[in-house]
């Protein structure tokens, strides 16, 4: 059992892959499963406290979108935007001794059941600037024109990330300028759409897609 003290997870509860958090004597704990460990500096206790590391900076850099695209999920769990976003990418995460490894195609950042867009691929010729061209899926059932579509770009160097503005299902494509340090550094790239209009089957806003990963570039 670790303590856990005002991390970037915060009180988080219930299990997370091999591990389990909770309240214990008022303290926030986070504990190993199947059974506690008495020596904190046990290798699997390192690796899982390496994991949570790592995932709690992603998380941290992803906090505006994961606001918008796990919103559904944490108030009907009465969780955290951070929380729901370690339950759901924890296995994405892995230490293999010194080596925490994460897989950026299996992060998700958005979870719902609204159809999305159809993303392709990014462009990065203009210096400073991503631009991914989208088709809008509009034929799909509960789907509008007015729905927003985001793109999140997050760059591992610089550990930071950046959301796009929204744009319209309609627009066809979406872009983020980012800073100037981040050229020659390799990006990777999410998006997903937001419910906002009427559609043939009723009212969509507040609902969301999951999360696509368009993949990875170099900024020009």
């Amino acid at each position: 059992m670790a303590l856990y003290k005002n991390g970037i997870l915060g009180a988080y509860r219930n299990k997370v892959g091999t591990v389990v958090g909770r309240i214990w004597r008022g303290k926030d704990v986070v504990a190993a499963m199947p059974k506690s460990m008495h020596n904190p500096n046990t290798d699997p206790q390192k690796k899982i406290r390496s994991r949570f590391a790592v995932i709690g900076r992603l998380a941290a850099s992803f906090l505006n979108a994961l606001n918008i695209g796990l919103h559904n999920i944490y108030m009907k769990r009465q969780s955290t935007a951070i929380g729901e976003f370690v339950r759901l990418n924890w296995d994405a995460v892995t230490a293999a001794g010194e080596t925490v490894t994460t897989d950026y195609s299996s992060i998700k950042v958005a979870k719902g059941n609204l159809v999305g867009v159809l993303f392709g691929n990014a462009n990065f010729e203009t210096p400073q600037q991503v631009v991914v061209s989208f088709e809008s899926n509009e034929e799909a059932d509960g789907t509008s024109l007015d729905d927003k579509v985001y793109l999140l770009v997050y760059c591992p160097d610089a550990d930071a990330a950046i959301l796009s503005a929204p744009v319209k299902r309609s627009a066809n494509s979406v872009s983020v300028l980012v800073p100037g340090d981040w050229g020659g550094m390799t990006v990777h790239l999410w998006g997903f759409t937001q419910g906002d209009g009427m559609t043939n089957v009723g009212d969509n806003r507040g609902k969301i897609s999951n999360s696509t990963y368009i993949g990875s570039g170099t900024i020009g």
